[in-house]
Formats: C-alpha cells, sequence, structure tokens
C-alpha cells in the first residue's frame, strides 16, 4: 500500500504517527487536539530523501502544517510497513490562524454646526491660496528617434501608393467611360471596333482575342468595367497610348507555353455566346484555328480545316476534340504522320481525318 492510500484510508494512523511523535523528548503535539474526520493533502516528491507533507483544516478555517521527513534504511521504528524501514522525524513548523481585521470605529454622532463666530474668525483668519502657474520646462525636445522616422516614412509612403493607385484607377476608369455604351454600362461591339479603330489594329486581330483572355472576359464582343480594370492593372496601362505599346508584350506572355494552353482553352470557351451551350459549329472553328493557330502550324491548320470543310459526319466540335486539335499538331509529325497511333487516345475525328490525309496522298 502506498503512503497516500495508507493515510487516506486509515485515519488513524496519522493518530498513532502523532502519538509516537509526542513522546520524544524534543517535540511537543497532542493527538487529542486532532479530530475526526480529518482532510489530508499528501504530496511525495521521490529523491534519495523524501518528504511528506500534511495539511490539516479544522474548523474556523485553522491550518495545521506538518512537515515529516523520512529516510529510508537508517533502522529505527518501523511505521506502515517491513520495507523500507524508516525513522520518523517530525517537526511542527507553525500554526496559522486568520485574524480578523478590525476596523476603526466611527462615530455615528451628528457634527454640530459652526457658531457664527467661529465662521467669522475663520473668515478673518482665512487666507486665499495663491495659485501657482506651472512650471515651463527650458528643455528642448528630444529630436525624433530613427524608428519613429522610419515608421513616419512607411505611412506617409503607403498614404502615396494608395492616392497613386485611385488616381490610376480613375484614369482605367475614364477609358472605359469613352468607349462604353452608357446603356448597358459595357463596352459592346461597337465600343470594342472602335477601340481597334484608335489602337490601329483589326478587330479580327488575334491580339484582341488575347486582350480578351488578359481581362477574363466572360460574354464574346463585351468588356465590363470590372473586366477592363482586371486587364490594364496587370497590363500596367491607364491610357490608350500605354495599350497600344503593351500588347507586342501581351503576345510574348500568352506564347508561352503554360500561357498559351490556357489562352487556345479560353478561345474556345469566348465562343460560346449562350447558356448550356457546349460545341461550337464547324464554320467558327476553321476561322478559329487560323486565328489562334495559324502563324505556328501553318500547314496543319490549313489540312485540318480543309478535312472539317470537305467531311459531313460533324457538324460541331466539342472542347475535347478542340484541345485534340492543338495536341496533334504539337505532338504529331506532319506531314508524314509516321509516330500517329489510332490505338492511343485519339478523339474519332483526327483518326478519319488521318485517313483521309493519307488516301489523298496515295
Amino acid at each position: 500500500m502506498s503512503v497516500r492510500s495508507k493515510y487516506e484510508s486509515d485515519p488513524s494512523s496519522l493518530l498513532f504517527l502523532f502519538s509516537s511523535v509526542a513522546k520524544s523528548k524534543h517535540y511537543k503535539l497532542n493527538p487529542s487536539k486532532v479530530q475526526k474526520p480529518l482532510t489530508l493533502s499528501l504530496s511525495l516528491s521521490l529523491s534519495s530523501t523524501h518528504s511528506l507533507s500534511f495539511l490539516l483544516k479544522k474548523k474556523e478555517k485553522e491550518k495545521l502544517f506538518l512537515s515529516i521527513r523520512v529516510f529510508q534504511n537508517c533502522g529505527g521504528f518501523e511505521f506502515w510497513s517491513s520495507n523500507p524501514t524508516v525513522v520518523i522525524l517530525c517537526s511542527l513548523i507553525r500554526r496559522r490562524r486568520k485574524k480578523k481585521r478590525k476596523m476603526p470605529r466611527t462615530s455615528k454622532r451628528k457634527a454640530a454646526p459652526p457658531s457664527s463666530a467661529s465662521v467669522k474668525s475663520s473668515d478673518s483668519l482665512s487666507v486665499r491660496p495663491v495659485e501657482k502657474k506651472p512650471r515651463t520646462s527650458k528643455r528642448k525636445a528630444a529630436p525624433p528617434s530613427s524608428e519613429s522616422v522610419k515608421s513616419s516614412s512607411v505611412r506617409s509612403g503607403k498614404a502615396g501608393a494608395v492616392k497613386a493607385v485611385t488616381k490610376e484607377v480613375d484614369r482605367i476608369d475614364q477609358l472605359f467611360d469613352s468607349y462604353a455604351n452608357k446603356d448597358l454600362g459595357l463596352i459592346d461591339p461597337e465600343g470594342v471596333e472602335t477601340l481597334c479603330s484608335d489602337m490601329g489594329v483589326q478587330h479580327t486581330d488575334v491580339r484582341i482575342l488575347m486582350l480578351a483572355w488578359k481581362m477574363k472576359a466572360k460574354k464574346q464582343g463585351y468588356f465590363s468595367k470590372d473586366e477592363w480594370r482586371t486587364g490594364l492593372k496587370a497590363l500596367k496601362v491607364d491610357n490608350l497610348e500605354k495599350l497600344k505599346k503593351a500588347l507586342p508584350t501581351l503576345e510574348t506572355e500568352v506564347m508561352t507555353p503554360p500561357n498559351f494552353e490556357d489562352f487556345y482553352a479560353f478561345a474556345f470557351k469566348y465562343c460560346l455566346t449562350e447558356e448550356m451551350q457546349k460545341c461550337v459549329d464547324v464554320e467558327t472553328i476553321c476561322e478559329l484555328l487560323n486565328l489562334v493557330l495559324g502563324s505556328q502550324f501553318c500547314a496543319q491548320v490549313d489540312s485540318i480545316t480543309e478535312y472539317l470543310k470537305f467531311q459531313s459526319d460533324y457538324r460541331v466540335l466539342t472542347m475535347d476534340q478542340w484541345v485534340n486539335f492543338y495536341r496533334f499538331c504539337h505532338e504529331i509529325s506532319f506531314p508524314d504522320l509516321h509516330n500517329y497511333d489510332s490505338d492511343q487516345a485519339w478523339p474519332l475525328i483526327l483518326d478519319s481525318f488521318v485517313e483521309w490525309l493519307r488516301e489523298k496522298r496515295k
């Protein structure tokens, strides 16, 4: 049985301990003053010398603190078990009593009102206090620290940046308003044609489609104010002249492989002009292939568009077929087609196109 369970389960053992300690010459303790039931709290620190602390709570919140040191293997009085043998030395440390603080008595008698004579004498003897003016410090104000200077400069820099951004947005909005249909609140196809004319480019130029991609436009031939802001902020332009100069940079950006794949998919989605529309007619696909892929894969695009106009099995094409046209141009050797394998995951329209092309060359 552990020390904790020994005393918690049998409080009489604690009384026996007190009676044993009381026989000592140096320590006096009257076990009869310890009343039951006892609230006992034990703590044991495991070290070469173990210590036990007992906290006895009695009536009137009286606390008795005892410190007991237990030394192992020293021989002597056997206390709770045969192993280990212990010697118990008990010392009474202190006894606390909570004393109530005595508050000074206050007299309940009402003070007598001052007599007229005393009031007059006090008035005659009263001296008006002299108002002291606060001293003004002659010390010079300390110069601002470098940190405060930095923080103030940062705040001023942020404020200046916010103002600059606000002015930039205002200029972008003014440019938008010059081409927008006021009734619709959008730049409509007529406004797009005017914009192209002012920039000196054709409305069928692929860079206009790239501009729509940069704006993340959702409806073909229309630009909202938010889309306009998105595109011009990304290009870092706020007037017509800057927009015209940014077109070559935009073209270079789009032609990088990751961007081009995204732009190629966007071109198909941009032609979906109706809700729930998932296919694009063959005639539009032929024009779009020439616009998007014609500069890179001229021979392949010419052959594909020729086949699309010749065949009669497909009137519209899906997004998957559109994407695989680019994959075909990018991966298949042309015009020999030696690495084209019909067993691979190619759409049926491309299998038919390759078969038609090989028969045509025979």
